[in-house]
């Protein structure tokens, strides 16, 4: 218990080690969650459905024919993770897991936003895999 003691509950470097963190799990969870949201309702080819606003489906206008590249976006994303799970590890065992942590949550960070201002959905898929590659760092 004397152990316990020595660490004062507003002890300045626990109470940054906290915030930081929080932080970092603020800026690595909303690209795996949004995902829930931004997909919006699929409509079949021969339906005549009405697009959600602030979609993927709105943005990029896939109706129709292009009605699947929404789901695709997602699937690429959980892709990226998979791909990213499997080779970060390896780079972690050579270069060391801090350097790897810092750089990893700055480039998906940074990717989330360029990703943000894609002008095709070819674009916006393509960078939300690369973006997948980085998130299972965190």
């Amino acid at each position: 218990m004397d152990r316990l003691e020595d660490f004062d509950k507003w002890n300045p470097y626990i109470i940054w080690i906290f915030t930081s963190m929080t932080f970092t799990w603020c800026i690595t969870a909303a690209p795996m969650m949004m995902t829930a949201f931004i997909v919006g309702q699929v409509c079949p080819p021969d339906a005549n459905c009405t697009v959600t606003p602030g979609t993927l489906m709105e943005e990029f206008n896939l109706t129709g024919d292009k009605s699947h590249l929404a789901g695709i976006a997602t699937s690429m994303y959980l892709f990226g993770n998979m791909v990213g799970a499997c080779t970060v590890a390896r780079i972690a065992d050579l270069i060391g897991r801090r350097p790897l942590i810092i750089v990893n949550v700055f480039l998906l960070g940074v990717i989330g936003c360029i990703s943000a201002t894609s002008s095709s959905i070819y674009e916006y898929i393509v960078l939300r895999f690369v973006q997948g590659i980085f998130f299972p760092v965190r």
